[in-house]
C-alpha cells in the first residue's frame, strides 16, 4: 500500500512537472522548411507580400552592382504634361526646379536617360529633395512608380520625415538654455519643437523602416521614367531626385585600411539632450531622478536624457566640433532595462554610415542600471577617423531589421490564425456545439498541413531568438505556451471548432501569444544619457552612482516632500489660486506656461495646485477654503455649486464671456446652464465613433464583398444576423459592465428620435412622448431582440480578437488601438456612429439643420459628451482674474502649445482633445481618425442639469436593467417587462424625486403638487440662438433673461 502511494506521488509530481513546464522541447526546423511553411501561408492569404522579404531576394539575386559613380541626379520633367510648376519661388529655391505635389494624387515625374546614357540594370536606392509646409503634422507620405508601376506595396507608403528642433536660447558655449522652461521650483519642463530646415534630402524608406538600408528598386536599362506621387492630404514640393546605385557597406578592415592610423587625443563630451535636430516629435527630452545621468539635482528636476525612440527609423542627431584630429572610439551611456531584448541602431557621419559595423548595431539590455558601451565588433574597438577643425553630424537611428524577418514571420501565423477562425465560424454558426463531431480535416483538407506551419514558424523563431536573447528574455516567456497549444491542435485538429477560446479568441489563445511576441520584438526604445569621443577611458564616469550615492540622494529628495511647497495645497492669498482635477504631469506643464506667458501678459501671478478630488472642493467650499478657478471638473459640477447658494460664479455674467463660449460645441454648454446663466467654460471633449476591424468586414459578407458601415440603427440590425452567423457582434456602450448605466448610453437614440428628456417645467421626467418611447424601445429591443452582449468586459480586447469587431468608443479605444495593438495596423477604421434617419431629403432639399453646423443633417446623430469643464467659486476675491485666466487658457494658441507640449514631454500617446473647436483641428492623431472625430464633436449635445438628476440616471437605467434582464440596478431581482410600463414604474420614482429636490431648492411644494418659482428649461437652439446673437451684435436682450443676448 505504501509503495502503491509512493507511485502515485511521484505520477503525480510528473504530471505537474510536464503540465507546467516552462521550457520548449527541442525542435529543429530547417531554413527549406519554414521557407515552404510561410510560403503556404502567403498563398492562403490576400495580403501583399512584406517588403522584407522582397529586400533579401534583391540581395540574393543580385551577386553584382552597378558601379557608384553611375549616380545620377534627375530634375521634374515639366515636357509631360504631368508634373506642375509653382508660380513663385519655394524656400529659396528656383521656381524651376520645383514640382507641386497636389493633395492625394498629385504627380511629379522624372524622365531617366535613355539609349547609351540609359542607366544599368540592377537595384537602386532613390533620394529626394523635398519640402513640406507648415499644415504638416506628421510626415509626408509618397508613393514611386518606376517604370509606371508600384514594384512592392510598401512603395505606396514611402517617408517624407520633419526634421525638429528644440525652440530654445543657447548659451554662449553652445548649450541649450531652458530657463524659459523652467517652473517656480527650478524643475525644467521639455520645450516645444519647431522646424529645422526647409528643403531636405531624404533616402527613400518604407514608413515601417523594416531595412537599415533605403528602400530597394529595380531599375532596368529600358525604364523610362520615375514618378512620385502625394498620398498625403497637403501640398508637397519636390525638386532633385538622386538615383543611387546599391553597393553594400565596407567592413571596418577596408575603412580602418583607408585612414591614417594617429589616435587622437581630445576629449569630447556629448551630453544626449544636446542634439542639433530629431526627425520624430516621439524622440523627445525627459527627466531622471538620479545622479547616475547628467546633470542631476535632487531638489529639482532637470533635463537630463533623451528617451522615447519607440519606433524603428526615429534618429536624433548631434553636432561636434572637433579640433584634434584623429581616430577615436564612441562610447555611449545608455540605458535599456525596460525591454526584454537587445535594441538596434544605425549610427551615421555626416549622413552616411561608414562601415558595415555600424549598421543595426546591437545594444544589450543593461537590466536595472545604466551601461557605457564603447562601440565594438567582437574584441575590436571600432574607431573613426575625425578631422581636425570641423564640424560633424552624428545620428544614431534606431533599427529593427535584425527582428524584421522574425515579426512577419510570426504575424503571418497570427493572421492566418484570425482568417482560419472565420472559416471554422462559417460551419460552426455562432455557438459552438461542443457535442458534435466537426471533422475539420474532413471540412479543410490542408489543416494538417496548416497546423504543421504554424509549428514550424514558431519553432523556428523560437530557436533564433534563444541565440541572441538571454533564456529568461520576456520574448521568449510565451513560446512554452505557444508551443504546447499548436502541439496539442496538431494531435486533435478536429477539436479545433471546440477550443477556439484556446486557438484565435481567448485572453491566452494562440493568436494572442504569437501577436504579443512579435509586437515586443519591435520595442526600440532606448535611453541615451552622454556620448563620449575619447581614448582616455579615465575621462568617462562610471556607468552608475554608487549605492551611497543613490541613498543620499533618494533621502534627500524624501525630505524635500516634508519641506518643499510645491506637495502642499495651501491656498495664496498673494496669487491666483487654482485647483486642477489631473495629475501633475498636466499641472507641472500648465505652471510654467503660466510662468511664461500669462503672468508676464498680466502681471497676475498663478498658483497652480492638484486637486485632492472633486470631494474635496465640497469640503473646501464649506470651509471657506475654496480656489479662485478650479479646472478639469466634470461636467455639470458648475451646475452643482450654482445651486446650492450661487456658490460658483455665472461666467455669462462676463461682457466677452460669449465670445469663448462660441469657441466651444455648444452643446457642451448646456450641463452649465442654471436658471438662463451659464456657470462654467468646457475645456475638454470627446468624440463618440464607430470603430470597425475592416479585415474582418471584408470576409464576412456574401459573395466576399465588404459589408458597408452602418449609419443607422436600421442598418446594423440588417447585418447584425450576419455578424452573429460568426459567432461575432455588436458593441454599444450600455454593455458596459455596471448595473448602473451611464445616461451617455442609455439617453442617446431619446436624443436622436428628437425626444425631451424633461417637462418644459422642468418639475417631471418626459418620457411618454412617442419620440421617447421610440428610443427607448430601439435601445432595448437591440438586446432583447437582436441580442447585442448584456454585458461586455472589453470592448478592446474583444475588438483585437475579433469577437466584436464593431462598435463605439472614443479617444482612449483609439489610443489603445494605436499602442497597445500595433498587429492591427491597417485592418481598422473609424466612422460616425449610427443615429435615426430623419423623414427628409437632402436632394429635395427638406432636411434641416440639426446641429447647427451649417449644413443640413439627414441623420441624427447627437450624443452626450463626457468632457471637463471649470468653474469659478463666488467667494474668490479675484473673479476677475480667473476670469483672464480661463480666457487665456482657453485660447486657441495656448490650447495648441499645450498639446503639442504634452506629446513633447510624455510621447505620441498623451492626447489633449481640446473644446476649444479650432484647437482641436490640430489634434494630434492620425489625420483620417481625427477629421472622423471632428465631424461627431459637432453632434455633442450634454444635458441641462435638474435637482435630483442623480435619480434620471438611475430610473433610466432601471428601465434598462428592468426589460432587458429583469432586475432593477440594485441587483434585486424584477419581472422583465415592456418599455411601456416600465417607464410608467420608474417615471414615478423619478418624478417624486425631482419634486422632492425642487423642493428643498425652492422651486416646488409637494403638498400642492404646484411649482413656487420658475426653473427655466432651455433647448440646444436656445444656446445657438445666444451664440449667433453675440456674433451678430443683436443686443436688444430677452425681457426673462439678463444673460444671453436673445
Amino acid at each position: 500500500m505504501k509503495k502503491k502511494s509512493q507511485l502515485l506521488i511521484c505520477l503525480g509530481v510528473l504530471f505537474l512537472a510536464t503540465s507546467c513546464s516552462n521550457s520548449v522541447k527541442p525542435y529543429n526546423v530547417s531554413d527549406d522548411m519554414v521557407q515552404n511553411s510561410i510560403d503556404l501561408l502567403s498563398q492562403r492569404s490576400d495580403e501583399a507580400t512584406d517588403y522584407i522579404y522582397r529586400y533579401n531576394d534583391l540581395l540574393n539575386q543580385y551577386t553584382s552592382y552597378v558601379d557608384p559613380s553611375r549616380e545620377i541626379t534627375l530634375l521634374p520633367d515639366f515636357t509631360n504634361n504631368i508634373s506642375i510648376q509653382p508660380s513663385i519661388d519655394i524656400q529659396g529655391k528656383d521656381k524651376s526646379e520645383i514640382a507641386v505635389l497636389a493633395p492625394s494624387g498629385g504627380e511629379a515625374r522624372y524622365t531617366l536617360p535613355s539609349g547609351s546614357q540609359a542607366l544599368p540594370t540592377g537595384i537602386y536606392t532613390i533620394e529626394i529633395e523635398y519640402f513640406l509646409t507648415e499644415s504638416f503634422k506628421s510626415s509626408g507620405i509618397v508613393s514611386v512608380y518606376v517604370g509606371n508601376s508600384l514594384q512592392f506595396a510598401q512603395a505606396s507608403s514611402l517617408e517624407l520625415p520633419i526634421l525638429y528642433e528644440d525652440d530654445v536660447e543657447l548659451y554662449e558655449n553652445g548649450t541649450k538654455n531652458f530657463d524659459a522652461y523652467t517652473n517656480k521650483y527650478g524643475d525644467q519642463m521639455a520645450p516645444k519643437s519647431k522646424r529645422y530646415g526647409t528643403w531636405h534630402t531624404v533616402a527613400l524608406n518604407t514608413n515601417l523602416y523594416d531595412t537599415a538600408d533605403p528602400a530597394l528598386f529595380e531599375i532596368f536599362s529600358t525604364t523610362g521614367n520615375i514618378s512620385i506621387r502625394n498620398n498625403s492630404s497637403d501640398i508637397i514640393y519636390v525638386s532633385k531626385l538622386n538615383v543611387v546605385p546599391y553597393v553594400p557597406l565596407q567592413d571596418y578592415t577596408a575603412y580602418f585600411s583607408s585612414v591614417d592610423h594617429n589616435y587622437g587625443t581630445g576629449t569630447y563630451k556629448i551630453n544626449a539632450i544636446e542634439y542639433a535636430y530629431k526627425n520624430s516629435k516621439s524622440v523627445r527630452l525627459a527627466t531622471e531622478m538620479t545622479a547616475t545621468v547628467q546633470p542631476y539635482d535632487s531638489h529639482k528636476k532637470l533635463i537630463n536624457i533623451l528617451d522615447g525612440w519607440d519606433s524603428a527609423g526615429q534618429s536624433a542627431t548631434w553636432k561636434i566640433e572637433v579640433t584634434e584630429k584623429g581616430l577615436y572610439p564612441i562610447t555611449l551611456h545608455y540605458y535599456n532595462g525596460t525591454n526584454q531584448a537587445p535594441v538596434y541602431r544605425s549610427i551615421y557621419i555626416n549622413g552616411e554610415i561608414p562601415f558595415r559595423e555600424f549598421k543595426n548595431y546591437r545594444f544589450e539590455t543593461t537590466g536595472s542600471g545604466y551601461s557605457n558601451e564603447t562601440l565594438h565588433s567582437g574584441d575590436q574597438i571600432l574607431y573613426y577617423y575625425f578631422e581636425e577643425g570641423q564640424t560633424y553630424e552624428l545620428t544614431l537611428k534606431s533599427e529593427r531589421e535584425p527582428f524584421a524577418e522574425s515579426y512577419y514571420n510570426l504575424m503571418s501565423v497570427y493572421q492566418d490564425i484570425s482568417d482560419f477562425a472565420i472559416d471554422i465560424r462559417k460551419i460552426t454558426g455562432a455557438v459552438v456545439d461542443t457535442n458534435r463531431q466537426w471533422q475539420l480535416t474532413t471540412r479543410f483538407p490542408d489543416t494538417e498541413e496548416v497546423l504543421q506551419s504554424y509549428k514550424n514558424i514558431i519553432y523556428y523563431e523560437y530557436n533564433r531568438l534563444s541565440r541572441f536573447v538571454d533564456p529568461d528574455s520576456m520574448l521568449l516567456s510565451y513560446f512554452p505556451r505557444m508551443t504546447q497549444l499548436i502541439d496539442s491542435f496538431i494531435k486533435d485538429p478536429d477539436d479545433i471548432p471546440s477550443n477556439l477560446n484556446k486557438f484565435s479568441s481567448g485572453d491566452s489563445c494562440l493568436a494572442k501569444l504569437v501577436a504579443d511576441t512579435a509586437n515586443m520584438m519591435v520595442s526600440t526604445n532606448m535611453t541615451l544619457d552622454m556620448i563620449y569621443l575619447t581614448n582616455d577611458e579615465t575621462q568617462i564616469p562610471r556607468a552608475n552612482a554608487s549605492g551611497w550615492e543613490n541613498f543620499k540622494n533618494n533621502m534627500e529628495t524624501l525630505l524635500e516632500t516634508f519641506t518643499s511647497s510645491r506637495y502642499k495645497t495651501e491656498l495664496d492669498e498673494n496669487q491666483l489660486n487654482v485647483w486642477v482635477n489631473r495629475s501633475v504631469n498636466y499641472i507641472e506643464i500648465m505652471q510654467t506656461m503660466a510662468n511664461q506667458y500669462f503672468t508676464p501678459q498680466t502681471g497676475i501671478e498663478v498658483n497652480i495646485r492638484q486637486m485632492p478630488s472633486e470631494q474635496n472642493l465640497i469640503l473646501a467650499n464649506a470651509a471657506n477654503q475654496t480656489p479662485d478657478l478650479a479646472l478639469g471638473v466634470t461636467s455639470g459640477l458648475a451646475f452643482e455649486f450654482a445651486l446650492r447658494g450661487n456658490a460658483s460664479y455665472p461666467l455669462s455674467d462676463f461682457d466677452d464671456f460669449w465670445e469663448y463660449a462660441s469657441m466651444v460645441p455648444a452643446g457642451q454648454l448646456m450641463s452649465s446652464l442654471y436658471q438662463d446663466k451659464i456657470y462654467g467654460l468646457p475645456e475638454t471633449s470627446t468624440s463618440q465613433v464607430l470603430f470597425a476591424r475592416s479585415d474582418i468586414m471584408e470576409v464576412i459578407g456574401d459573395g466576399g464583398t465588404k459589408i458597408d458601415l452602418p449609419e443607422t440603427w436600421d442598418d446594423l440590425i440588417n447585418i447584425l444576423p450576419r455578424l452573429q452567423s460568426f459567432g461575432m457582434n455588436f458593441y454599444y456602450p450600455a454593455s458596459v459592465s455596471t448595473s448602473l448605466k451611464p445616461l451617455s448610453s442609455t439617453v442617446q437614440m431619446i436624443l436622436q428620435y428628437g425626444g425631451k428628456l424633461y417637462s418644459d417645467d422642468g418639475y417631471s421626467i418626459n418620457l411618454r412622448s412617442e419620440e421617447s418611447l421610440k428610443g427607448l424601445k430601439t435601445l432595448t429591443d437591440l438586446y432583447t431582440i437582436y441580442s447585442l452582449p448584456t454585458e461586455v468586459g472589453n470592448f478592446f480586447n474583444s475588438f483585437r480578437y475579433g469577437s466584436i469587431p464593431l462598435g463605439i468608443g472614443d479617444l482612449s479605444m483609439y489610443l489603445s488601438l494605436k499602442y497597445v495593438a500595433p498587429e492591427l495596423v491597417g485592418n481598422w477604421e473609424v466612422a460616425l456612429p449610427p443615429g435615426v434617419r430623419q423623414n427628409c431629403s437632402i436632394e429635395a432639399g427638406t432636411c434641416k439643420d440639426l446641429n447647427g453646423d451649417g449644413t443640413p443633417d439627414e441623420i441624427s446623430r447627437w450624443f452626450i459628451s463626457n468632457g471637463t469643464t471649470s468653474l469659478i467659486f463666488s467667494k474668490s476675491k479675484k473673479i476677475k482674474e480667473a476670469w483672464e485666466f480661463n480666457k487665456w487658457w482657453m485660447s486657441t494658441d495656448v490650447q495648441v502649445e499645450y498639446a503639442e507640449t504634452l506629446q513633447s514631454m510624455y510621447g505620441p500617446s498623451f492626447v489633449w482633445f481640446s473644446a476649444n473647436k479650432e484647437a482641436a483641428q490640430e489634434l494630434l492623431i492620425d489625420s483620417d481618425v481625427r477629421e472622423v472625430m471632428l465631424e461627431a464633436q459637432k453632434w455633442i449635445i450634454d444635458l441641462q442639469q435638474l435637482p435630483g438628476q442623480y435619480m434620471i440616471q438611475r430610473g433610466i437605467s432601471d428601465i434598462w436593467n428592468t426589460v432587458v434582464l429583469g432586475r432593477a440596478s440594485s441587483g434585486t431581482a424584477s419581472e422583465r417587462m415592456s418599455v411601456s410600463n416600465a417607464v410608467d414604474l420608474n417615471k414615478v420614482i423619478i418624478d417624486r424625486e425631482i419634486q422632492r429636490k425642487m423642493e428643498e431648492f425652492g422651486y416646488y411644494d409637494t403638498t400642492t403638487n404646484q411649482g413656487t418659482r420658475e426653473y427655466k428649461i432651455r433647448s440646444y437652439e436656445w444656446i445657438l440662438e445666444c451664440i449667433s446673437n453675440y456674433n451678430n451684435h443683436i443686443t436688444t436682450g430677452n425681457p426673462n433673461s439678463n444673460s444671453c443676448p436673445i
